[in-house]
């Protein structure tokens, strides 16, 4: 299994319900879902009879239930979008718009306006997937989950960071990595959302003594950067190597209005420079002024 597996939480894992499929093949398709099941089922009907199923139908059935499959296996996504599902839309249209190819074959000596009634059928579903579709894309858009633009703000100024520290390779452990290695010139980026690291994926929620390890012993990044639920599942305070190793640059213990606190005991947000980075008081006053500069203690989303 993919890191992302082992990394999404847990519990949704049980979540096998086949109104899962139903829901995905929904959001394909909208309200016209089942004319657009329909047009599939007829047209398998229609080369089954006609012994004419050949290896391109079986290929497009296969890759579309290997499709679903995989977004049935994977946990529900918290960022929303179908983001585990791409495959699958891929080969529902392709297999959709084969089957609409089948219909107007086998109605070829028919009369033109039943002819025509699979060219009807499929104009009439692309219409309602391309309003369903951007409805919600537009919806997503205005209130993205997390916005990228906000994270390559992040990832910019903790490189700049970087820059103003001693260490001859700087690293920061942190989530949220699209729009952080976006921007990331100097910086060696750890995952601690665990998509790109197997050891955090597999240790975050399962097994902090082996996830304190690797990050106090092997990664020992320069920057620490933690928030909201991220800073419950870490508990970096629970581990003495890290008031050994690490002093930190910005906390806010108290959760904002309306959060739903899930530290367990840690800080909502925590930045942390280690030690060793730094050479004197004034350098660790010099960072910490240079982070308000850099507006690294604005909240992330």
């Amino acid at each position: 299994m993919p890191n992302t597996f082992h990394a999404k939480v847990q519990p949704f894992l049980l979540a096998f319900g086949p109104g899962r499929i139903a829901e995905l093949v929904s959001s394909a398709a909208g309200w016209t879902t089942p004319v657009a099941v329909g047009v599939i089922v007829v047209a398998g009907i229609v080369l089954l009879r006609r012994r004419a199923v050949g290896a391109k139908a079986v290929t497009l059935a296969i890759y579309l239930a290997l499709s679903a499959g995989v977004y049935w296996l994977m946990p529900p996504d918290w960022m929303g979008e179908y983001r585990f599902a791409t495959a699958f839309f891929i080969f529902f249209y392709w297999v959709l718009a084969e089957s609409l190819a089948v219909l107007v074959g086998s109605l070829g000596e028919r009369r033109a306006l039943v002819r025509w009634a699979p060219l009807a059928v499929a104009f009439f579903v692309l219409s309602a997937d391309v309003h369903a579709h951007a409805v919600r894309s537009m919806g997503f858009a205005r209130n993205p989950t997390v916005p990228f633009s906000r994270i390559v703000e992040f990832g910019r100024g903790y490189d700049a960071l970087a820059r103003q520290t001693g260490a001859a390779s700087p690293s920061l452990l942190a989530p949220d990595l699209g729009g952080t290695l976006f921007e990331a010139r100097h910086l060696r980026i750890y995952d601690l959302a665990g998509l790109c690291d197997r050891i955090v994926a597999r240790t975050l929620m399962r097994d902090r003594h082996a996830f304190h390890a690797y990050v106090f012993e092997v990664a020992r990044p320069t920057f620490i950067h933690v928030h909201g639920t991220w800073s419950g599942w870490a508990a970096l305070h629970m581990d003495a190597r890290f008031a050994r190793d690490y002093v930190p640059l910005h906390e806010e213990w108290r959760a904002p209005r309306g959060a739903q606190d899930g530290t367990g005991g840690e800080p909502w947000v925590g930045d942390y420079v280690r030690r060793d980075a730094l050479t004197s008081d004034a350098d660790l006053e010099h960072l910490r002024s240079a982070f308000q500069g850099l507006g690294l203690d604005r909240p992330l989303p």
